[in-house]
């Protein structure tokens, strides 16, 4: 390589590290200062500003009379907030720095930024808010901090932002929050902790906080709420626990006026207390605790242990209803006589096994109605006029029906049908088609089709699945097989029942056998033992008197020796 053109790539890296160290100049791709206009539509974008960790950034050529209201920066990277953009910008009430990288945030940063009112920093690197930050934000009403990776904030991460009424900070690392953390934000009415990795919440941090209205802590690890957490949130209208680990959940003396999230949770019981909104889906729940609750008006329950709902159609005012997947059983007839203002109920798989003529004859708003997954063989559409006529959407899919009786068809059993379900029954293919056509059903209705996971290749009427004539023949086939093996299986169990109670005969038997050869052998055994006692005792006693005579025979010959 010549040596000039050496020279030359050298003096160009050279220059190039140079201005990649220096200073790097921010401009407005789009400016309107709006310096004689309306000063509520000035604004200032900036794209595809990238800055380096050696760079640093200086802002020129902005009038310093600008009124700039509105900042965003797209497709850039800051790294770190820009020095004295809120002196250059002193009007700026919205700024937007969203997925830019930033990794901290400095003190003294927004002491200028008087007059801002929404501050966006989410999509950030983020990994923890330190102390009084924030100071100088004194108009500062919303924030958000979300989707970072803030694992610590300070005790007084939000010093000075008195007036701030929204805070988000969904989807960071955080495991606990101070006590005080809210000691200055006694104006602060939503909070968002989505997303982290809570798994208690201390009653101190929201005491105090009389204005709080939302308060999102769902998808953490919570395992218990305290019943005081609350205890002096006057405005309390929204809680969202959802997705926790929640065992029980009761708050003391405290109503949530508008919505309750519960759902997906370990909860067994659940005590609801004057609240319009309450969703306890997938939960253990099997009872149900409710207090002034006569102004409920939507309850989802679904997937839980409910055996009874006795309590629960006495709410008068509801108008959502989702009891969906428990194991209700069957219903009578005056079940939902009290639940007059019912626009939506679902029953899906509750096990019921029919439906009773006056059941649904006071839901005339009712414009929901699922049914799908029960064990249902038999249904008359009879039993649902004049009383349904504002149904839009019905759904009977995944039951047992091969037919329909009464002597209408759905048009006129539901003359406002938008949506019907039929899927996963035994319809045949001749009499669905006739059920699924003009006059029987208009085209405009549009039809649910619940998935099957069956393999086999089966015919279709508007993609709802039946059986053909030729299946029909099989399928009767098939039931006088099953039919002859029931009477063979029945007869075997007649014949095993027989071997069954002859086999309990024989062991009685044998068990009788058995304690007489015990007693036998018993008594055998004892008479050998007396036999042997008897045998020793005669032994004995027969010895004694040996032993006498031998003596006296004794004397006598020496009294004969001694006479002589």
């Amino acid at each position: 390589m010549p040596r000039k053109m050496i020279v030359f790539l050298c003096a160009w890296t050279l220059f190039a590290a140079t201005a990649s160290a220096g200073d790097i100049n921010l401009r407005c791709d789009e400016f309107d200062p709006m310096i004689y206009m309306d000063v509520n539509e000035a604004f200032c974008t900036v794209t595809g500003f990238m800055v380096t960790h050696s760079q640093n950034v200086v802002i020129k050529n902005v009038p310093t009379g600008n009124m700039v209201k509105f900042m965003k920066f797209y497709e850039s990277t800051l790294l770190y907030m820009p020095f004295h953009l809120f002196e250059t910008f002193p009007h700026l009430k919205t700024l937007d720095v969203s997925n830019t990288n930033i990794l901290e945030l400095t003190r003294n940063t927004f002491s200028a930024a008087s007059n801002l009112t929404y501050l966006n920093l989410s999509y950030n690197n983020l990994t923890s808010i330190q102390t009084s930050v924030f100071i100088g934000a004194n108009s500062l009403m919303r924030l958000d901090l979300s989707y970072n990776d803030i694992s610590t904030l300070s005790v007084n991460a939000f010093c000075g932002l008195q007036i701030i009424n929204k805070l988000l900070l969904t989807g960071n690392r955080l495991r606990e929050l101070q006590n005080d953390i809210f000691k200055d934000n006694e104006y602060l009415e939503n909070v968002s902790f989505e997303g982290n990795f809570l798994s208690y919440i201390r009653p101190e941090v929201f005491s105090g906080m009389r204005r709080i209205k939302e308060v999102n802590l769902s998808n953490n690890q919570l395992v218990r709420v305290h019943p005081d957490t609350f205890s002096e949130a006057a405005s309390l209208e929204s809680l969202m626990l959802s997705f926790n680990q929640l065992q029980n959940f009761q708050l003391t003396a405290k109503s949530i006026v508008h919505q309750l999230h519960l759902d997906n949770n370990q909860l067994t019981n659940l005590t609801i207390n004057a609240t319009r909104f309450v969703r306890a889906s997938h939960n253990a729940i099997s009872q149900l605790v409710l207090h002034q609750s006569l102004q409920l008006e939507t309850l989802e329950l679904s997937a839980n242990r409910l055996h009874s709902i006795a309590n629960i159609t006495n709410l008068t005012s509801l108008l959502y209803l989702d009891l969906s997947d428990n194991p209700i059983g069957q219903l009578n007839i005056s079940t939902f006589a009290q639940l007059k203002r019912l626009r939506s109920l679902n029953l899906r798989g509750n096990g019921i096994r029919e439906l009773k003529f006056g059941m649904f004859s006071k839901q005339k708003y009712l414009e929901e109605l699922d049914l799908s997954f029960n064990n249902m063989t038999s249904l008359n559409l009879d039993m649902f006029v004049p009383y349904l006529a504002n149904i839009k959407k019905f759904l009977v899919d995944g039951n047992e029906l091969s037919e329909l009786q009464g002597n209408r068809t759905f048009a006129d059993t539901f003359p406002m049908l938008q949506k019907l379900g039929v899927s996963r029954n035994r319809f045949n293919c001749s009499y669905l088609h006739r059920l699924l056509i003009p006059p029987s059903l208009p085209e405009s209705v549009s039809l649910n089709i619940e998935p099957d996971s069956s393999l086999e290749e089966t015919p279709h009427i508007r993609d709802v699945s039946c059986i053909s004539q030729s299946q029909l023949a099989l399928n009767a086939s098939f039931t006088a097989e099953e039919t002859a093996l029931e009477t063979h299986i029945q007869a075997l169990s007649k014949q095993l029942e027989l071997v069954g109670a002859h086999s309990q005969n024989l062991e009685l038997h044998l068990a009788f056998m058995k304690v007489f050869a015990y007693v036998l052998g018993g008594l055998v055994l004892v008479g050998l033992i007396a036999l042997v006692a008897l045998k020793y005792l005669k032994t004995r006693r027969s010895g004694r008197y040996n032993r006498s005579s031998i003596v006296f025979h004794s004397n006598a010959t020496m009294d004969a020796n001694l006479t002589l």
